[in-house]
């Protein structure tokens, strides 16, 4: 998955996080999911979201909850249509907790609300 994603923008203001990656549709993770109809596994997304926390809180971060996450369109991998993730962070002690949604191109692919531990 080291190759999956792009990143073109990141922007954290406050507790808002606005980044911006873009899916390159070669890579071999479509070849077996699904090879005639690639649809992007709902779990890199979530390592995406992942990835992009810890580098805003500067920490290495586990998953420990998700209270909720609602994927409400699939992602159609296609080279020029950005994947926009729009999160808000609340940072306390070893706790990074984590609301918003993943949009690409004009849909919304998923909302979440999830909580992260930073790894000791």
């Amino acid at each position: 998955m080291e190759n999956l994603f792009t990143e073109d923008q990141f922007n954290l203001v406050d507790n808002s996080l606005k980044a911006t990656y873009f899916i390159q549709p070669e890579d071999e993770i479509f070849q077996g999911h699904f090879p005639e109809n690639p649809v992007l596994p709902g779990v890199c997304t979530l390592q995406l979201i992942r990835q992009a926390v810890a580098k805003a809180s500067s920490t290495v971060l586990d998953l420990s909850t998700i209270k909720q996450v609602k994927y409400l369109s699939p992602i159609i991998p296609e080279a020029l249509k950005p994947l926009n993730l729009d999160l808000k962070l609340v940072q306390c002690e070893n706790k990074v907790e984590v609301k918003g949604q993943v949009s690409y191109g004009e849909q919304t692919a998923l909302k979440i609300s999830a909580a992260y531990t930073v790894e000791k």
